[in-house]
């Protein structure tokens, strides 16, 4: 398979994906899944724990991240074992992070932040690559090339990272400036593309008083130019060229992480005009950019795309992808933040 075929492929599945979300995730009613009974009330209904989108979409996103690196690596030749081994390790300091990230930065325990726990997992990768590396060849099997699983990674956050911010999307969350509040220039330009989100319980209604209120769409906006990223890593890495995927890649989603910012209006943490994750995204790029110089992969390969998918089409990858979405529903989908109170009722008429 062609790295061009595959990029057409991948590309029209989210645009038409993204063409939908846009559209409806703001409303209202893309907030929650479902509502799960705890205890009774005094008054007779139950104290409900609320099942975001917001949770079904990051554990989308996480699910198919995972799942393009696993195709890029196995493309590559990369050995499934040393993936696999990896990958949990990476997800198991990743996922924790993306709540202590967003306490010690934010001041806030009942929420996540991405860019921590992407901090957290470039600034280890390196050195769990090499760790590995020097494992007996009884247990790790064949050594991990260090610049290409960078590479396939860097990649491969950049798919989750872009379908993730339709999980903000759903709640609400990570929201634009209004566009009243922009220069003229910049609010012309962005008055077509406002979004507007509906519902008192969407996070822009009660932490930024902007429900109803058009908005910098900085969640599509981020969900585009970040995709287009991952498709032009992607060609880059499946055309052999493992460190131009990476430092562009890298460059790029991190660059765009850091000018987004200037045009959201939600909290970051600290009063400066520079947020913390604006500092982590500039210090990833600059860190990975010097660690990645210790090390050199041994031989320049032309990735199969094809042998990449076949790799994952087996039952058993499939069905861990699948554990791991619902482990990633479970955590993230699970709302601290709301409640509901249900009422059960007999329907007398179908009696």
């Amino acid at each position: 398979m062609s790295p061009e075929l595959f990029i057409v492929v991948v590309g029209l599945s989210l645009a038409l994906f993204y063409q939908w979300a846009f559209r409806v995730l703001p409303r209202e009613q893309w907030q929650f899944l479902a509502a799960i009974p705890g205890r009774k009330g005094e008054d007779g209904s139950w104290v409900g724990t609320n099942l975001t989108g917001y949770g079904l979409f990051t554990a989308l996103a996480i699910a198919i991240g995972v799942a393009m690196l696993m195709v890029l690596l196995a493309a590559a030749g990369v050995d499934g074992r040393a993936t696999i081994s990896l990958l949990v390790v990476i997800l198991g300091l990743a996922i924790p992070a993306a709540r202590l990230s967003a306490w010690l930065i934010e001041g806030k325990r009942h929420t996540f932040s991405v860019a921590g726990a992407v901090f957290i997992a470039g600034v280890t990768l390196p050195w769990l690559v090499a760790l590995w590396n020097r494992l007996p060849a009884s247990v790790a099997g064949s050594s991990v090339p260090m610049v290409r699983f960078c590479a396939a990674l860097v990649v491969a956050y950049s798919y989750g990272e872009s379908i993730g911010r339709l999980a903000c999307l759903s709640f609400g969350c990570c929201y634009g400036c209004r566009i009243s509040s922009l220069p003229p220039r910049l609010a012309r330009f962005f008055a077509p593309l406002a979004v507007v989100f509906r519902g008192e319980t969407k996070k822009v209604a009660y932490a930024g008083n902007a429900a109803g209120l058009p908005l910098v769409p900085i969640q599509a906006l981020t969900a585009t130019v970040l995709g287009l990223i991952a498709l032009l890593g992607t060609w880059l890495f499946l055309s052999g060229h493992d460190r131009s995927a990476l430092f562009v890649t890298l460059t790029a989603s991190q660059g765009w992480r850091f000018f987004s910012e200037f045009l959201r209006d939600d909290h970051r943490g600290g009063a400066g005009k520079v947020s913390a994750y604006q500092l982590l995204a500039v210090g990833l790029i600059i860190y990975l950019f010097i660690a990645v110089q210790l090390f050199h992969d041994p031989v320049r390969v032309r990735p199969d795309a094809l042998v990449g998918v076949l790799y994952l089409w087996s039952p058993s990858r499939i069905l861990s992808l699948g554990a791991i979405f619902l482990f990633s529903l479970h955590y993230f989908g699970l709302s601290e933040v709301t409640t509901s109170s249900i009422a059960f009722r007999v329907r007398h008429d179908r009696i």
